[in-house]
């Protein structure tokens, strides 16, 4: 079954292609964690510095996002549950994406920090209907988060763990300024393959949010 490009998914709003976290193969398209794409590197690395995902938008272009995080050192300005709740933008120092072609190759140089080496697999498509569309606007409009499902997808409709007013409202506002709900990581689960790791986001819920920006997308990044 194959992934919905990002116009695919934007062009249909609360559709999502759901996924699990599965073993490897040995050319891998979604890849999660180990080591990054052969060539791609974060700009900027810290003692925190972990290769989370690369992420497809389309045949020809896809995204491998780097995190800066820590649930351990409550002081440390990479602390996770410091900056839940919040919109970061390409620009920030706890999250970055690397633009590229898609690479099934994978890199051979660690970096600090290194989650266990596994990739997205496809489980089938699902609808979040409480996903509206603002025709004024062509926009989303997220209006009912509890019925939303819950565990890894591309697309739909975005699922908080906490999901109190203020990252409601956040999600509505991003919708209402051309963003898209693409992608959602949340904690491992049954059918998810083994993750002997410490997660990095707690039970908290991870997003990303883009909008087209001329020749690629515009991203923003939520966890809660």
């Amino acid at each position: 079954m194959p992934m919905m490009t990002a116009e695919e998914i934007r062009s249909h709003p609360g559709r999502f292609v759901k996924l699990r976290l599965a073993e490897p193969r040995a050319r891998e398209n979604f890849p999660f964690g180990g080591n990054p794409p052969e060539g791609i590197h974060p700009n900027c690395a810290t003692d925190f510095t972990t290769y989370l995902t690369t992420i497809p938008f389309d045949s020809h272009l896809c995204c491998s996002v780097f995190i800066n995080l820590t649930s351990v050192h409550p002081s440390s300005p990479f602390f996770v549950f410091s900056a839940a709740g919040v919109a970061h933008d390409e620009t920030s120092s706890l999250v970055e994406a690397v633009w590229h072609a898609p690479i099934s190759e994978v890199g051979t140089v660690p970096l600090p920090c290194r989650l266990p080496r596994l990739a997205f697999e496809v489980e089938g498509l699902g609808l979040d209907e409480g996903v509206e569309v603002d025709v004024e606007n062509d926009s989303e409009l997220v209006i009912d988060n509890e019925n939303f499902y819950d565990h890894h997808k591309l697309g739909g409709g975005a699922y908080f763990y906490q999901a109190g007013d203020a990252v409601v409202e956040l999600a509505h506002a991003l919708c209402k300024d051309g963003f898209h709900h693409h992608f959602q990581l949340a904690f491992p689960g049954p059918n998810d393959a083994d993750v002997d790791c410490n997660w990095p986001f707690g039970e908290y819920v991870f997003h990303v949010f883009a909008r087209p920006c001329n020749d690629r997308w515009e991203l923003r990044f939520v966890w809660s």
